[in-house]
């Protein structure tokens, strides 16, 4: 079973890849093209639907291999986001403003595998990209953390220990605590047409990190997703953390 899970789950990672492309491409069409005729553009949207339908398949076979495809290494975050910015743009509409942040930390490593980490980002993006119809920002900040005896309480979920914190937080419509409640639920959706595997998924792979996710969101006021991922280099010197940088 163990080998069979690693063949599909690294089969799932090559097609998924694949089909971010398509997906994307399509959208990207759609966007700088606002005067394409009407034929034209229910082509493009049967292949950005097929497409995401496609992607359901894909994260049901990574949800199967889970436990038998992570293969981790060193990873800086800041430059991993970075690389990512540019799919990040094409994905979004011209409408969404794109903000990376962090603080005064030159460095945030952990220990992570680079394919999951990046579904993790896509599946938060493509979240917040349904949440704003209208436009808006989608800000992404990273800041170290350090838990010990003087702010444990405050971080009760966590071990004693150097941490970095990922904010993924977007300005749409937000969520009830209904909706809250049940965000993390496999196949849960408000979307008639999703898996409602996104969040699901995130919290997974969060989980296979060894970190802890937090979910903030009120309708209208958008939502916030906070990751605690363990610090790769546990020695580095903790430096002051106030006030950020700003990348938009």
């Amino acid at each position: 079973l163990a080998i069979v899970g690693q063949l599909a789950g690294g089969i799932a990672h090559q097609f998924n890849n694949i089909l971010n492309v398509i997906i994307v491409t399509a959208d990207a069409i759609l966007v700088s093209n606002p005067h394409l005729d009407e034929e034209t553009k229910r082509w493009l949207k049967n292949i950005k639907e097929e497409g995401r339908r496609a992607a359901d398949l894909v994260y049901r076979l990574l949800d199967f291999s889970r436990h038998s495809l992570v293969e981790k290494r060193k990873i800086e975050l800041f430059s991993f986001i970075k690389n990512l910015e540019k799919e990040l743009r094409e994905f979004f509409p011209p409408n969404v403003e794109i903000c990376i942040e962090r603080d005064q930390k030159s460095e945030y490593s952990i220990q992570g595998d680079p394919s999951l980490l990046r579904q993790l980002f896509l599946n938060l993006a493509s979240n917040s990209k349904d949440a704003m119809p209208e436009g808006g920002k989608f800000i992404l900040g990273l800041k170290e953390l350090t838990v010990d005896e003087g702010n444990m309480l405050s971080f009760s979920t966590l071990s004693q220990g150097k941490y970095i914190e990922v904010k993924i937080e977007d300005t749409g419509i937000g969520m009830d605590e209904e909706t809250k409640k049940h965000a993390l639920e496999p196949f849960f959706s408000t979307k008639k047409k999703a898996s409602g595997l996104g969040l699901s998924q995130v919290h997974g792979i969060v989980k296979q990190h060894r970190g802890i996710m937090k979910l903030e969101s009120q309708p209208s006021q958008g939502t916030k997703v906070i990751i605690y991922l363990p610090e790769y280099e546990t020695k580095v010197k903790n430096e002051n953390s106030s006030g950020y940088k700003y990348f938009c």
